[in-house]
């Protein structure tokens, strides 16, 4: 149901399941990551708090891999007459591409998907440790 909605699908690639259920950015309200440079802290708390900005409840984003629009970066060298005058060059980029069988949803053609009882769909396992500064959620 989920896969087979496009915008239900970008929710869900973005936010998760609390995404698809309508809670933008989880139970911990506006996640760090969306604060950039601005913050020092950001990463700090992200590993401690799992990018909830109100004290663990926080989902954070899948960050398997590139994302959808990232812009592509290649190093390349070459000569100084090249650069002057200019040239071509081949160059290969390695890219995704969706499985022709399941085209990228993961479950073969006329079956039904399965949820994983680890991570509960979300692609996420987290873990809470007890520590002495309180309770820590990855």
């Amino acid at each position: 149901e989920v896969l087979s909605d496009p915008q239900k699908k970008s929710l869900y690639d973005q936010f998760g399941e609390a995404g698809v259920k309508g809670a933008g950015a989880g139970a911990g309200g506006q996640g760090f990551s969306d604060f950039g440079d601005f913050s020092p802290f950001g990463d700090i708390f992200e590993t401690f708090f799992g990018g909830g900005g109100g004290g663990g409840g926080g989902r954070s984003r899948r960050t398997q891999g590139p994302q959808q629009g990232d812009d592509l970066r290649l190093d390349l060298e070459i000569d100084f007459m090249k650069a002057v005058f200019g040239g071509d060059e081949k160059i290969r980029i390695n890219h995704l591409e969706s499985c022709t069988t399941c085209d990228g949803s993961g479950v073969k053609p006329g079956t039904k998907p399965r949820g994983c009882n680890t991570c509960k769909g979300s692609g996420v396992v987290t873990q809470v440790a007890r520590t002495p500064l309180g309770m820590l959620q990855q």
